[in-house]
């Protein structure tokens, strides 16, 4: 049977096995801060349009829940501080409001 990579031992192949772990660590931080951000964002934004008692519609709820741009997601919780009504929130950002979703 022939020896796997890992089975190779030297100064060579140690080095770039450790290259790869830290690569492989410095991504996986990276990409866990910001899904980390990304849900904090979306449930203080759905917890204060709670609190405002601002209705969503589940195309509303579901815009929200599904979104992983940060910036955005921080332009609707700012919006949703003087918000009246989900339309308020979502007005302006550029994007056709999605298909079936009423205005509330």
């Amino acid at each position: 049977m022939a020896p796997g990579l890992f089975a190779f031992r030297g100064f060579v192949a140690e080095g770039l096995r450790d290259q790869g772990r830290s690569q492989g660590w410095a991504k996986g931080w990276t990409e866990g801060w910001r899904e980390g951000r990304v849900y904090a964002l979306t449930h203080t934004l759905l917890r204060l349009l709670e609190l405002r008692r601002i209705a969503l519609s589940e195309t509303d709820r579901e815009r929200i829940s599904s979104c992983r741009d940060c910036v955005l997601l921080a332009r609707w919780t700012d919006r949703a501080l003087t918000a009246r009504t989900a339309e308020d929130l979502f007005s302006g950002d550029g994007l056709p409001r999605p298909s079936g979703a009423a205005a509330s």
